[in-house]
């Protein structure tokens, strides 16, 4: 068959009777191929992708496009081809992104089932307002722009810094994982979400408090934890060095 434009197509008796489809090769461009049927002619790029298999790309319908404009497409596909690209694994590897409600539901509420006791918080966050403002979206689709539209939508319904603080903090972890696992290509669209400034409140027990609390740590059975949380309490020492670093080099029990 000499080279295809939309002329020679377009003249070309209706497919006989009994017959599907018709494939007509290019002679001059390898692998360009308009697909006959009886009601529409569809051109393809047939081509072989870094492991030797063979793949198909649509270029688009006769009408939609003239040959001419499928062939330079063709021609571009190719091209990118030699370089390493493959467009029909790219399209695949796109269309299974999943959105982020499916990616929940599957993925992350799972996966966070499995290392913490208790997950109520991050289900309900999801739940009542991530979701609903972002569930249908591609985790790939997802921009800083809608994470800080989710934001302003959570001061305006009056949460406080450090609850709407969790919510971003949700969001980005489940981002994270997502890309982990390679559920999508880019960067994470809640890695800066503008997290909002805390106030820290100080709290400190009174003189009854604290006598109360050490009668209840003289009757605590663990002796190793009432003598550590009596040793924060009359020292003011950080838990961590107590917890960890506290050794009995530490202690000078002749200066009681």
């Amino acid at each position: 068959m000499p080279r295809l434009t939309t002329a020679l197509l377009r003249g070309l008796p209706p497919l006989p009777e009994g017959t599907a489809k018709q494939r007509i090769f290019d002679d001059a461009l390898h692998g360009f191929i308009a697909e006959r049927r009886r009601s529409v002619t569809t051109f393809y790029l047939r081509y072989a992708d870094a492991r030797g298999r063979a793949r198909e790309v649509k270029l688009g319908r006769l009408g939609d496009v003239t040959a001419e404009q499928a062939r330079r497409k063709a021609e571009q596909i190719k091209a990118s081809v030699s370089l390493g690209a493959d467009p029909v694994a790219e399209r695949a590897k796109l269309r299974a992104v999943p959105t982020l409600a499916d990616f929940a539901r599957d993925g992350y509420l799972p996966h966070v089932r499995e290392r913490l006791r208790s997950t109520g918080n991050y289900e309900a966050y999801l739940r009542l307002r991530i979701l609903p403002m972002l569930g249908r979206r591609r985790l790939d689709e997802i921009t800083p722009h809608d994470v800080a539209a989710l934001r302003r939508a959570l001061i305006a319904k009056g949460l406080s810094a450090s609850s709407v603080n969790r919510h971003l903090a949700t969001l980005r972890s489940m981002l994270n994982l997502a890309l982990r696992w390679g559920l999508f290509d880019g960067r994470n669209a809640a890695a800066s979400p503008g997290m909002l400034p805390e106030q820290h409140r100080d709290r400190h027990l009174t003189a009854e408090q604290t006598q109360a609390l050490m009668h209840a740590l003289d009757a605590e059975p663990c002796m190793s934890a009432a003598a550590a949380l009596a040793l924060l309490v009359v020292s003011g020492t950080r838990r961590q060095r107590v917890l960890k670093k506290a050794t009995w080099e530490h202690v000078d029990l002749d200066r009681g």
